[in-house]
C-alpha cells in the first residue's frame, strides 16, 4: 500500500530506495517522491512495468530541442535559399553586365576605327586641296607667261607692219622725193595700226581653263 495515503491501487515502488507510492490516478505520491528524491527508476506493481521518469523528462527536453534545432535548420535553409537566389540573381546580373561591357568595348573599337578613317580622309582632303592649289598656280603662271609672249609678239608685229608701210610709202612717192627719202634716214613714229591690217589682240579676261 501507499506509504503516504495507504491506498492499494495503482501503486509504484522506487527501485532505488524501495518507497511505495500511489500513481497519478490516485494521490500522485510516487511522483512527489520522485520530485523530492530525484530517484528516476520505479516499478508499477500491477503490471511490473519499469518507468524511468527521468527518461520521460529527457525525452520531453529532447523533443523541445529537436523542435528548436529543426526551427534553426528551417531558418538556415530559408536563409541559404535566399542567399542562393541572391547569388543566382547576382550571377545573372554579372553575365548581363559582361555582355553589355563586351558590346560597349566593340562599339568603342568601331568608333576608334571610324575616327582613324575620318582622320585619314581629312588628311587626304587637305593633301588634294594643296595639290589642286599648286596646279592652279602653275596654270596661272603659264597663262601669264603666254599673255606676256602674246604682248611681245604683238609689239613686234606692229613694228614690222609700220616698217612695211614706210617702205611702201617711199616706193609710192615721186622720184625726187623718193631719192631724197632713200638718201636720208626715216625714223618711223608710233602709228596706230589700221583695223584692217592690225591683228585682233586676244583679251586677257578670256575664260581660262
Amino acid at each position: 500500500m501507499c506509504s503516504v495515503c495507504g491506498t492499494s491501487e495503482n501503486l509504484w515502488i522506487c527501485l532505488i530506495c524501495g518507497n511505495v507510492g500511489c500513481g497519478r490516478y490516485k494521490g500522485g505520491h510516487a511522483i512527489e517522491h520522485w520530485k523530492e528524491t530525484e530517484h528516476c527508476y520505479s516499478l508499477e506493481l500491477e503490471t511490473q512495468k519499469i518507468v524511468e521518469e527521468y527518461n520521460d523528462l529527457l525525452t520531453s527536453q529532447l523533443d523541445k530541442q529537436r523542435n528548436y534545432y529543426e526551427s534553426l535548420l528551417s531558418e538556415v535553409k530559408e536563409e541559404n535559399e535566399k542567399e542562393i537566389s541572391a547569388a543566382t540573381s547576382k550571377a545573372v546580373s554579372m553575365m548581363k553586365l559582361q555582355k553589355l561591357q563586351a558590346k560597349l568595348d566593340k562599339c568603342l573599337e568601331e568608333k576608334s576605327f571610324l575616327d582613324d578613317i575620318n582622320a585619314n580622309l581629312v588628311k587626304n582632303q587637305e593633301m588634294w586641296k594643296e595639290r589642286v592649289r599648286k596646279v592652279q598656280e602653275r596654270e596661272q603662271a603659264a597663262l601669264k607667261l603666254k599673255d606676256e609672249k602674246i604682248e611681245k609678239l604683238e609689239a613686234e608685229l606692229r613694228d614690222l607692219i609700220a616698217h612695211i608701210e614706210c617702205q611702201n610709202a617711199v616706193a609710192a612717192a615721186p622720184g625726187s622725193i623718193s631719192s631724197d627719202i632713200q638718201g636720208g634716214t626715216i625714223l618711223p613714229g608710233p602709228s596706230a595700226p589700221s583695223s584692217s591690217s592690225s591683228p585682233v589682240r586676244p583679251t586677257k579676261d578670256r575664260k581660262r581653263n
